[in-house]
């Protein structure tokens, strides 16, 4: 090594000792700023640029990152502030800890133990030390969303406008090529590789991106924000992550709450927020395969993943149920899982699979003890947020950025996250700890400024909230139940239009097949193997893969636009070597020969991969005809002019209301 230095030049020297001073110059200049600091942090974390950017040399961009943060944090020589956060993370930590004594893999508790540590406490703690010494948190949130409001951008164009041939230097990738909405060519995941978990951190920041355009009182700037979160909306979509769609309109529906004070504007707004995104293509197939998990309908798409999903929690359960305090160990679900699937004769879908239910997979494997420490963590951060909120107001002093909007941005985007991760995993912890760590800073100014007042916050109200006119206003009894009424309504038409049964009447082919042995000499042993909890499952999940449907609709000569209109299913009843598969289309024959031909794609594959097994077709495929709309049509209708009538009757209630504001206002008037 030393003689590798010495046999440098002095022009290689030169140019070394130019970039050590220059890089030294560009830590001085950035620590100078906490708001620089914070800022490259912030685009870095949420990002996931360290993962774009790969490493540098011997480090990467995230640990660089978090050394320049740690400087700045040293540099300004401040004592670190004290919030209720930082006890719920090391109260969780410590259940975390305590799991890995009883884990079957010690070593894998260990290693999952040290990723969450040392990737997500330093974040936590140069977080808070820095964000609190910041004027403006909204530029720093601003930071965030623009960066992701970017990738979704990148997104958009990758989709529309280059047609998914580049993944723009790893900014904008297809985390699964097969997409379940016909009119897109794949899940868009930005620069994650889960499309599901791109989708968790985007409706993270969508009610803050909202927050930010609320804050703002007027000017150009303030459509930029609305902007950004309309990409960031367009991105959600582009995910198709079913747990993404619903929890944002969670996180929507709890910001609209915060921030819109006027009912019946709040219940309209949701109203039309809910049925937008429910009616637009796809988005109502992929809540309907939620609702139809475990059903056993012919006709009822199967969709693998969702099966899959199922099977490994009911392992997770079990788990839980055979160690309720302390769980299986941290990172030990994919060690005990095998032996579960096993015992509870769970399909090959759950093998390997992870829990996808955050709550779910931290009862597993920490027991209750470790559950009740992340609900600690989470809740502290959610209601240190709120009080934030409350505060703010109570203070009642206008400030740029208004941070009792950004406030409620940050409750709202930890309760979407929370319900997300309902259909998750733990991941993206960073981008988490940092939006949390704003709220913590909010709610530290907030009680600093009630400090520096040395007054209660409710005495602060009082002496500088400004003076409003009385409320003269005499609201009817009614109008309450009628907002109630008309939301209820709109969401039952939005969802009632977005099924797919109702929006297109679909021909049903069904044809059903056994799975039987090839060679007859040896069929006992093949029966018997088939008999197993894994085999049926597999041929199963081989016959649902749309890719045999696109290849028998070019069999047959289907236009690309009526082959995405087609649908594939398959049902199988008890544990026989039986199963159906149905193609639904809305042309009668093109179903018919579609289904047919499917069946000898899936044959010709299995064929290719394993000849031990072949399907054998006893009948050709049978046409069942759509069902009438005309019931659902007639209750569509009847609820749609019921809530038309509620949503009059509260505009009248609305409008008679203001009148009787304006006329006790003139009477008060000297």
């Amino acid at each position: 090594m030393t003689a590798a230095l010495m046999s440098l030049g002095p022009v290689v020297w030169l140019v070394l000792g130019a970039g050590f001073i220059v890089a030294g110059m560009l830590l001085l200049y950035l620590t100078s700023s906490p708001l620089l600091t914070t800022a490259l942090l912030t685009a870095i974390v949420v990002g996931s640029l360290g993962e774009v950017v790969g490493k540098v040399g011997p480090v990467s961009a995230y640990p660089v990152a978090l050394a320049v943060g740690a400087f700045a944090l040293i540099r300004a020589r401040r004592r670190l502030p004290w919030s209720p956060v930082l006890l719920a993370t090391l109260i969780w930590y410590a259940t975390q800890a305590v799991s890995v004594a009883v884990a079957q893999n010690p070593a894998a508790a260990q290693s999952a133990l040290w990723e969450e540590t040392h990737n997500t406490l330093p974040l936590l703690i140069i977080a808070i030390g820095l964000l609190p010494m910041l004027r403006r948190l909204d530029v720093v949130l601003g930071v965030a969303v623009a960066v992701l409001a970017g990738l979704a951008g990148l997104s958009v164009v990758q989709e529309f406008i280059l047609h998914d041939a580049t993944t723009l230097g790893g900014l904008t990738r297809l985390g699964i090529q097969d997409s379940v909405v016909p009119q897109l060519l794949g899940r868009h995941s930005g620069p994650e590789a889960d499309p599901n978990f791109w989708g968790r951190q985007l409706l993270l920041f969508l009610p803050i991106s909202l927050s930010l355009w609320h804050a703002r009182l007027g000017g150009q700037r303030r459509w930029m924000w609305l902007l950004a979160a309309g990409l960031l909306a367009v991105g959600e979509y582009l995910t198709q992550s079913r747990g993404g769609i619903v929890a944002m309109l969670v996180a929507l529906v709890v910001w609209s709450a915060m921030l819109v004070r006027d009912k019946f504007r709040l219940t309209a707004l949701v109203s039309a927020v809910v049925l937008a995104v429910i009616v637009l293509p796809g988005v109502g197939n992929r809540l309907d395969t939620l609702l139809q998990t475990g059903s056993t309908s012919a006709t009822a798409p199967v969709d693998p993943s969702l099966q899959g999903r199922t099977e490994v929690q009911k392992a997770g359960l079990a788990m839980a149920a055979d160690h309720p305090w302390l769980g299986v160990g941290a990172g030990n679900f994919e060690t005990a899982e095998a032996s579960y699937v096993r015992r509870l004769s769970l399909g090959a879908l759950a093998t390997g699979l992870a829990p996808h239910d955050l709550y779910i997979q931290m009862l597993a494997e920490t027991g209750v003890l470790g559950l009740a420490g992340w609900m600690a963590f989470y809740l502290v951060g959610v209601l240190v947020a709120f009080r934030a909120r409350r505060a703010w107001l109570r203070l009642g002093r206008p400030k740029p950025g208004d941070p009792a909007s950004l406030s409620a941005g940050v409750v709202a985007g930890l309760v979407g996250w929370g319900v997300a991760s309902i259909f998750l995993h733990l991941a993206d912890l960073p981008s988490l700890l940092l939006v949390i760590a704003v709220g913590a800073a909010l709610d530290l100014q907030a009680r600093q400024a009630a400090g520096w007042l040395s007054v209660p916050l409710g005495s602060a109200q009082k002496l500088l909230a400004r003076p409003s006119p009385p409320a003269l206003t005499t609201q009817s009894s009614l109008r309450r139940p009628l907002q109630l009424c008309s939301f209820a309504m709109v969401i039952v038409l939005g969802t009632m239009v977005s099924l797919p049964g109702f929006r297109a009447r679909l021909w049903t082919a069904q044809i059903g097949v056994d799975v039987v042995p090839s060679n007859v000499t040896s069929s006992g042993y093949a029966y018997d193997v088939l008999s197993r909890a894994t085999t049926m499952p597999t041929f199963m999940l081989v016959a649902s893969n749309h890719r045999f449907v696109d290849e028998a609709a070019t069999q047959v000569g289907i236009s690309d636009k009526d082959r995405r209109q087609l649908q594939v299913a398959v049902s199988r009843q008890g544990t026989s070597a039986h199963f159906t598969l149905a193609v639904l289309s809305p042309d009668g024959q093109t179903a018919h020969e579609v289904a047919a031909a499917t069946i000898q794609e899936v044959e010709s594959y299995l064929n290719a991969v394993d000849a031990s097994y072949r399907l054998l077709v006893r009948a050709p495929p049978g046409l069942s005809p759509p069902g009438s709309n005309r019931r659902l049509l007639a209750d569509a209708l009847a609820l749609g002019l019921l809530g038309l009538a509620s949503v009059l009757m509260g505009l009248h209630q609305s409008r008679r209301s203001k009148l009787q504001v304006a006329e006790g206002l003139v009477e008060s008037s000297p």
